[in-house]
């Protein structure tokens, strides 16, 4: 591990409530009692927006090696953000923490599944689309074939902002399926890093957190990358993700 509880709690409670760098809205995870972090985990009640707010922070802000997993109490569920499954040269600087809104040009959501799944995967592709609401979706599509570092059947969908982030994630939390596994990442114009170490698994029960389906070695590492060093290429008109701008629809 990078850092003990301790360093946790003083870097994320005291960082992510600040309005230098989050809304103000996250300012009760600043007074959370330093009995509910132990062992990178925290435990909390969150609101949907504060719970996207809340991913999209660590999403960004963990150093390679750190795993951290989020309770989400209200579901009987849990976030975990693994450590990189390959080593990463990322370091948690708390002097040069990134906003979400300032670098991540959009946020994936996946869902895994099998050919024995697939009902209810669509099911729930269908349940989620309802659930954000079509205006709120960038793109969103179903493979029945790997699709890139995804090694089995999935789904995605794109949403732009931690509030979706959040009420998607919630969404997926309180209505689980056996069988599906569900992932998300940030999207920061590097497909290694944001597959490797930008992502976190939505995980329910003794289940391992990673579904050993995500293969980030798909996509070749940046050369001398140390983190984000852009300000996100989305503009009014078009966002862009992988590698590509795409007209808003």
């Amino acid at each position: 591990m990078a850092c003990g509880a301790s360093q946790l709690k003083q870097d994320y409670k005291t960082n992510i409530s600040s309005s230098l760098l989050l809304s103000p809205t996250l300012s009760h995870f600043g007074q959370l009692s330093a009995d509910s972090i132990e062992e990178n985990c925290i435990n909390s009640t969150f609101s949907q927006s504060e719970l996207g707010e809340c991913v999209g922070f660590l999403l960004l802000n963990r150093a390679g090696d750190e795993t951290v997993t989020v309770t989400l109490a209200d579901y009987g569920a849990k976030m975990v953000f693994q450590s990189a499954a390959v080593p990463l040269p990322v370091v948690r600087k708390p002097e040069s923490f990134h906003r979400p809104s300032d670098v991540v040009e959009v946020y994936h959501v996946h869902c895994h599944f099998s050919q024995d799944t697939l009902d209810v995967a669509n099911q729930m592709y269908q349940a989620c689309q309802k659930h954000l609401g079509s205006n709120n979706i960038l793109s969103g599509n179903i493979m029945m074939d790997w699709n890139g570092p995804h090694e089995c059947p999935s789904w995605q969908l794109w949403v732009e902002t931690t509030a979706l982030l959040g009420s998607v994630i919630s969404f997926l939390a309180n209505n689980h399926k056996p069988g599906l596994r569900y992932l998300v990442h940030a999207d920061t114009d590097d497909e290694y890093t944001d597959h490797a170490l930008r992502l976190a698994y939505i995980s329910f029960g003794d289940e391992p957190p990673n579904d050993g389906k995500l293969n980030p070695c798909f996509f070749q590492p940046t050369p001398n990358y140390t983190g984000i060093a852009h300000k996100r290429h989305t503009t009014d008109s078009h966002f862009f993700t992988m590698g590509r701008k795409y007209k808003r629809p």
